[in-house]
């Protein structure tokens, strides 16, 4: 029989929440001009699978995702905290505009234990940031111990996105299958309800392209899995 769960948000980080917020937006840019338009293309230039780490463990220099050993993750929210500004490798400090820490979570069991997960988020400057050339607005980070959900939010449509993205991903997997076909059975990205999916690996590690239903102009690619 399972154990009943019991989802509780902690309140320290509820009081905190202000604090761990970075607001670093720069002043309104003028109108565009070759010299803008120039330094649109000094943008950081990301590849599929480069992601920042947005959470930090106060008692770690860095959170241990998937770690086997005790004590890697936080156990209580009162122990994560966002990463500060200028603790980012500056390839990233120089891009992002606003920081947040927008929830945390331990989803606690009768037994005493409990899973601990938080969801962050980064803002980046305008025209800051290109995944393959395509404009990307926002990274958003949903993690806990056995697991991990990267997003970012792309400035384009989901069939920009998979014109430039969907082969890209399909290319890289083809390795893995090579060597463990397996756990990668295909490298051909399949498509549900509009939302198109890839299992890369073990953990159900999964790259996935849709639409941003907040936004129909943006599209979202998420990469991440677990247990």
């Amino acid at each position: 029989m399972s154990l009943p769960r019991i989802s509780l948000l902690c309140a320290p980080l509820l009081c905190a929440l202000a604090a761990c917020s970075a607001d670093v937006t720069p002043a309104p840019a003028p109108t565009a001009t070759p010299a803008v338009a120039g330094a649109a293309s000094n943008a950081l230039k990301i590849q599929p699978e480069d992601f920042p780490s947005l959470a930090s463990n106060e008692n770690l220099t860095q959170l241990a995702i998937f770690s086997t050993g005790m004590g890697d993750f936080p156990q209580r929210c009162d122990q994560l905290r966002l990463v500060k500004q200028d603790e980012l490798s500056p390839r990233w400090s120089a891009v992002i505009a606003r920081l947040s820490l927008t929830s945390c979570t331990r989803e606690a069991y009768d037994d005493g234990s409990g899973y601990l997960s938080y969801a962050a988020s980064a803002t980046f400057k305008p025209g800051a940031v290109t995944l393959l050339d395509l404009p990307v607005l926002r990274y958003d980070e949903d993690a806990g111990e056995m697991h991990i959900l990267r997003t970012y939010v792309i400035d384009a449509p989901l069939q920009q996105l998979l014109q430039t993205l969907r082969t890209r991903i399909e290319k890289d997997c083809e390795p893995t299958h090579r060597v463990n076909p397996s756990a990668v059975p295909t490298c051909t990205m399949e498509a549900d309800d509009g939302t198109w999916r890839l299992t890369l690996g073990e953990l159900n590690t999964t790259a996935t392209l849709a639409a941003d239903p907040d936004n129909p102009a943006h599209s979202l690619y998420s990469y991440g899995g677990g247990d």
